[in-house]
């Protein structure tokens, strides 16, 4: 009997690398993101207040604080299902109430 080159083992394998590498890549930068925003939020704002700024400027602006509130949505709910993970593995003292 021949054994398929392609077992399910394998394809569970390389699906769990790859999901592991577009977590990597979408969601741990979330927080160096944020940081670089809010830097040239404040950049912007200083300028703001010295000399003024231009109509492009402020619409880059306008994009950054978006941006700010975007990456702190996703921040949120990166800890917000943290903990719940947290929950569901270590319960709360009703789990056996309710099982």
């Amino acid at each position: 009997m021949m054994h398929a080159p392609f077992t399910l083992a394998s394809y569970i394998a390389v699906n769990y690398i790859a999901v592991k590498l577009w977590n990597k890549l979408e969601f741990r930068n979330e927080e160096v993101a944020l940081q670089r925003t809010l830097s040239a939020i404040n950049i912007l704002k200083e300028k703001c207040e010295e000399e003024g700024i231009t109509d492009q400027e402020y619409e880059h602006l306008e994009f950054l604080l978006k941006d700010r509130w975007v990456h702190n949505n996703h921040i949120e709910s990166i800890w917000r299902q943290k903990s719940r993970q947290i929950w569901r593995k270590l319960g709360d003292r009703n789990n056996r109430f309710f099982t």
